[in-house]
């Protein structure tokens, strides 16, 4: 079982929870925002906003954590060789799960999030199709579609994991005049220059190089104030402690070559702080300022799978 459980990346399963989630949430606060507003030009009192329908939220979540493992099953399974040359302990690359299975699990997962989507969610399930054929693409793309595009792909995948937590709450073209625009380009960003990162894991990189995708993922979150009228005075401090936190350990080692493992574990860093950027979303914007600390629990969560589960 724990074979599986890191094959399928479990240690990140919470950030794919906390998208949907967070989604809902900024979309949540886009819709009140607007009644509010509405109200205050038309002088009578608001009507109630449609709620969040949890059971709508609820098949998001499974949906989305059925393409997320699927994906990580076949991205292992198309790496096997090279992680075998490396010395990769995963569970494909050393025999604890044979390379039959961890495809067909792939495919079972794909299948099976496919269905919950026409079943419970058909009115996004072309959304979710080309979640998937964007996750597959990537998967089985071949390496130079991945040196090109990799970076571009990953990212899209996540701004639509984002994206369908806010389609609970809001229709595409709404989203497209809120800021839940700004929720969604932020995190594009921020998964860019991520993934920009994370393809030097095998080579190193120099540490002046090193910084640069760092510190990009670290001011991903500028966008919010064009997008959001909600006050600064939280989201301003916590961006800078956000920024601080994901910079300090890259600063310290800017004069120095980092090897593999060094730029492996400033993409694990990375990876922790990526729940904070839905957060900060939500502490830009009109959403009351306890909403983002899921952001931080997300975070505390995934730490400790990561010590159990290792991702890599």
């Amino acid at each position: 079982m724990r074979a599986w459980l890191q094959l399928l990346r479990i240690a990140l399963a919470p950030s794919v929870i906390w998208d949907a989630i967070a989604g809902s949430l900024i979309a949540t606060a886009v819709l009140q925002h607007r009644f509010t507003e509405a109200a205050a030009e038309s002088g009578a009192s608001a009507a109630t906003p449609p709620r969040l329908e949890l059971a709508t939220l609820g098949a998001t979540i499974a949906v989305l954590l059925c393409v997320f493992h699927a994906g990580m099953a076949w991205n292992d399974w198309r790496d096997r060789a090279i992680d075998q040359e490396a010395g990769r302990k995963r569970p494909l690359a050393d025999g604890r799960i044979s390379a039959q299975a961890g495809f067909l699990a792939g495919a079972v997962l794909f299948a099976l999030g496919l269905g919950l989507a026409a079943l419970f969610l058909p009115e996004r399930l072309d959304t979710v199709a080309i979640l998937c054929g964007i996750v597959a693409l990537y998967d089985l793309g071949g390496k130079a579609l991945r040196a090109v595009a990799g970076p571009v792909l990953l990212a899209l995948c996540r701004i639509l994991s984002l994206g369908l937590g806010m389609l609970v709450v809001l229709e595409p073209v709404d989203i497209a005049k809120t800021s839940a625009l700004g929720g969604l380009l932020a995190y594009g960003l921020y998964l860019l220059f991520l993934a920009r990162l994370a393809a030097n894991e095998e080579e190193g990189l120099p540490g002046p190089k090193a910084i640069v995708p760092v510190a990009a993922c670290a001011f991903a979150p500028v966008v919010f104030p064009y997008f959001d009228q909600g006050s600064l005075t939280l989201f301003v401090p916590a961006w800078l402690l956000f920024a601080a936190w994901l910079v300090r350990p890259a600063l310290r080692d800017r004069h120095i070559v980092w090897s593999p493992t060094r730029v492996q574990s400033a993409v694990r860093r990375c990876l922790m702080g990526m729940p904070l950027i839905p957060a900060l979303a939500l502490l830009s914007g009109t959403a009351p300022a306890w909403w983002a600390a899921g952001g931080l629990l997300t975070m505390g969560v995934s730490r400790v799978l990561v010590r159990r589960f290792p991702p890599e």
